[in-house]
């Protein structure tokens, strides 16, 4: 088992502490900003459905962010 992983985003995104929220996880799954063109698919598993059900909703997000052209 893998336990207490960190992918450790700040160490290589340029202003990465920016995308993070209090538990160390990007959020939302779509970056805005400086950060806008990313995408941060599947970090949240201690959401509901854990790590399937976030990869399933930020799926969406990133495909309607796709979608829409931003």
């Amino acid at each position: 088992m893998a336990t207490g992983y960190r992918a450790k985003i700040e160490d290589f995104l340029e202003r990465g502490r920016e995308v993070l929220d209090d538990y160390g996880l990007p959020c939302p799954p779509v970056g805005t900003g400086f950060h806008q063109g990313i995408y941060f698919n599947g970090f949240d598993n201690y959401k509901l459905g854990g790590a399937l059900g976030t990869i399933f909703n930020d799926s969406a997000a990133i495909v309607e962010d796709i979608k829409n052209g931003k």
